[in-house]
């Protein structure tokens, strides 16, 4: 049988404790007068393969405790990964703005159509600044950059060019 080396190396642990116990119960029982009798000891070590017994319980109710809240943790982050993802996948955002507001916040290179969805102009490729707040549109054309800030009315558009060197 294969025998695995944390439960090899949780079982030296244990004797070596309970070596330990009863070094201390020897020492501490022969100050006295009266040696521990085979019987003291038996007891002693059957208290003491109890009380091991007892924490093995302990720790294996408290780790299935913590696995049932990892999973529960990981159904949630799992969900809300899905969710963020869904968004993405089935809309095109108007904006970078309207993007943060469905918690979509990572500075990244996105598709938006300011327009609306299937209407007018196509989608355009656009670096979203969600750190600073600014939509740069990407283009074919060099040292060029146009920025976008956001503004407050609805189907508003606004746009600043500047040639970048």
């Amino acid at each position: 049988a294969v025998v695995s080396t944390q439960s090899t190396w949780e079982s030296l642990k244990m004797f070596q404790l309970l070596l330990a116990n009863l070094l201390v119960l020897f020492v501490s029982s022969s100050n006295t007068n009266d040696p521990p009798t085979l019987k003291d000891l038996a007891d002693q070590i059957s208290q003491l393969i109890q009380v091991n017994a007892d924490n093995a319980d302990r720790i294996a109710r408290l780790e299935e405790a913590l696995k049932v809240e990892n999973a529960i943790n990981d159904a949630e982050l799992d969900a809300r990964v899905a969710h963020l993802e869904s968004l993405t996948r089935t809309k095109l955002f108007r904006s970078c703005h309207e993007m943060a507001l469905h918690g979509i916040t990572k500075s990244a290179i996105y598709e938006i159509d300011p327009d609306g969805e299937a209407k007018g102009e196509a989608p355009m490729e656009v670096f979203c600044n969600f750190e600073y707040g600014y939509t740069e549109v990407l283009h074919s054309y060099d040292n060029m950059t146009w920025t976008i800030p956001h503004c407050e009315e609805e189907f508003c558009s606004e746009s600043r060019g500047r040639q970048g060197n």
